[in-house]
């Protein structure tokens, strides 16, 4: 009996437990379902496709230069007798900027003249007492003529190759000396044609006197000539003691103080005409193809606080570099206000190509996976995984040519965990909407 009574105590302590145990699991299940909570709805960003123009350009960097430059430089040896300008002035077209001490020009000059009158002198003597005959005036006619046709030619050549000179000097493809070089070889030439045609003049004049002996009479011609010749030549010297401004612009260059004795070649002043400037670039060969004469182009300069200038391409060198295949290419923009300073850092917005009326979403909408393109379209609350066909890319944008319509939202700066038909959370944000 003390047996039997045992067991039933066993039994009921077991049952008590089991049914306590049951009772906990119970509630624990009951508190579980009690306190379910969804899974929270992604945050994402959005953006709609848009019907928009994307462009291709690349950013290539230059320096300003001034369109208009000269440089003097001493054509004769003289003292520098007085300087007019500094640098950094602005001077107007037919300023004097700077005077040499032209004294001992001055005083050739005289004795030029005085050679001149002595000479006319000899040969009007000659001329009134040496009979010559019809053949011998006929004889120094033909040699004046002969003069003046090879004088003629002379000028002609020299004034030719000026003109070639200056428009290589304007391109930047020569030095000033070779120039200078040019224009004295022209004003020999034209001082050799003036005086040619005086002494043709005086030999048809003599024409009419039969009895001039003719070797005296072209002797004292030919004297007159290098007479009048020299005082043409030292008055072109004369001028160039004078150094005038060309057109307006500003000083970007002093190297000569009064005093300084200046020698043939030797740099006085600077001057650069800043109304309206061209920006330098180089162009790599890739690009060539895809720009014109013309083109519109921004330009940016870090020294004005990236303030940006409007330009046209006005010149494309048709020859590149061979050691880095780029070709030169000028912008023109105009500088009224002269904010732009020869020299300055700019930075030009090269147009490549436009694709206008395009639909276009955020590039980090975009992404690829096993070979196919896709965006997130957002439809309510819902997200829905779409392929799309892309095509040209800028720096923000990608566009759509298939796939997604403008108007149509789509996630941006996707979650690796985001799937099709996830729900998420709409937000309005700064930058569009925040799904």
């Amino acid at each position: 009996m003390k047996k039997r009574t045992f067991m039933y105590i066993i039994a009921t302590i077991l049952i008590i437990l089991i049914g306590f145990r049951g009772y906990k699991f119970f509630s624990e299940k009951t508190a579980q379902k009690n306190n379910f909570m969804p899974p929270e709805a992604s945050v994402i960003q959005a953006a709609p496709a848009v019907t928009t123009d994307l462009i291709d350009s690349v950013e290539l960097t230059g320096s300003v230069q001034p369109i208009l430059k000269t440089t003097f430089s001493s054509k004769i040896m003289a003292r520098v007798k007085e300087a007019y300008v500094n640098e950094g002035d602005k001077v107007e077209q037919g300023k004097l900027l700077l005077l040499m001490d032209d004294s001992d020009l001055v005083a050739q000059e005289k004795q030029a003249i005085a050679n001149i009158a002595a000479s006319k002198a000899r040969l009007q003597q000659t001329v009134s007492r040496s009979p010559i005959t019809e053949a011998q005036t006929k004889t120094t006619l033909d040699q004046a003529k002969a003069n003046l046709s090879s004088a003629q030619s002379s000028y002609d050549t020299a004034k030719r190759n000026l003109e070639r000179q200056q428009n290589l000097m304007k391109e930047g493809y020569i030095s000033q000396q070779m120039l200078d070089t040019a224009e004295n070889q022209y004003q020999m030439a034209r001082s050799q044609l003036i005086a040619a045609k005086s002494a043709l003049d005086s030999a048809k004049a003599n024409t009419a006197q039969n009895q001039i002996q003719a070797e005296d009479v072209v002797a004292l011609s030919s004297q007159l000539q290098q007479a009048e010749a020299s005082l043409e030549y030292i008055k072109t010297q004369i001028q160039q003691t004078r150094i005038i401004a060309p057109y307006s612009g500003f000083i970007t260059g002093r190297f000569v103080d009064p005093g300084a004795m200046a020698t043939s070649g030797l740099q006085l002043l600077s001057i650069a005409d800043l109304d309206t400037v061209w920006i330098e670039i180089l162009v790599p060969e890739e690009y060539l193809n895809k720009i014109s004469l013309g083109d519109t182009v921004k330009v940016a300069f870090d020294a004005l606080d990236n303030k940006t200038f409007t330009g046209k391409i006005v010149q494309i060198n048709p020859s590149g570099d061979p050691r880095n295949l780029s070709y030169k290419v000028r912008i023109s923009i105009t500088n009224q206000e002269h904010m732009l300073k020869a020299g300055m850092f700019a930075r030009a917005d090269l147009i490549l190509e436009k694709h206008k009326n395009v639909v276009a979403v955020p590039k980090d909408a975009v992404f690829e996976d096993k070979g196919k393109k896709w965006v997130f379209v957002v439809n309510g609350d819902k997200v829905h995984l779409r392929e799309i066909t892309t095509g040209f890319s800028d720096s923000q944008m990608t566009e759509i040519k298939s796939g997604a319509a403008a108007g149509e939202n789509v996630a941006t700066l996707i979650s690796p965990n985001l799937k099709d038909g996830d729900t998420v959370k709409i937000e309005k944000g700064e930058k569009g909407l925040k799904y």
